[in-house]
């Protein structure tokens, strides 16, 4: 009686355990690429929407719409400026705009980063007296097949008229 297994039993068992640690490898790296997606998504949608929040905060406590705000009524551009007033009756001068793929904000020439690294685009649109409106906010992160996109718009109408 011989004892054991024989060579052609090893090399099926071998190749069938291959095959299947292949598969499970397999799921293992779709689940890694659909995580890093995922999280590459939620983090541009946090970081947009804490943008276009602080960017209407402000931008709805202008002062002098007409002549406050660049760029001109009718005008698009990829910065625009105007006139804040706080809640004690201080007017600061406002800037957001596009650089290197971030967005700034200046408040009274202290210049901070909104978002850093992800912005696309930015297009300010000042369409009338008292309405300004966001338009094509673009943020990307990741690279390939984890790479999100996502765009963001605002219409802002300015309280202070």
């Amino acid at each position: 009686m011989k004892k054991g297994f024989s060579m052609v039993e090893l090399f099926v068992v071998i190749a069938v355990s291959g095959l299947i640690i292949a598969g499970i490898i397999s799921m293992f790296k779709s689940s890694f690429n659909i995580w890093r997606s995922s999280l590459n998504n939620i983090d541009i949608q946090q970081k947009g929407r804490t943008a276009i929040e602080d960017m209407t905060r402000f931008i709805r406590q202008s002062s002098m719409p007409v002549s406050g705000i660049t760029p001109a009524i009718g005008g698009t551009a990829t910065e625009i400026s105007f006139k804040y007033i706080q809640d004690t009756g201080t007017i600061k001068n406002m800037k957001y705009y596009l650089g290197s793929g971030n967005l700034y904000r200046v408040m009274d020439g202290s210049t901070s980063t909104l978002v850093k690294g992800n912005v696309a685009s930015i297009y300010f649109n000042h369409i009338s007296s008292y309405v300004v409106k966001i338009e094509s906010f673009t943020l990307t992160k990741g690279t390939g097949r984890n790479q999100k996109t996502l765009t963001f718009e605002r219409t802002i109408n300015i309280r202070n008229q």
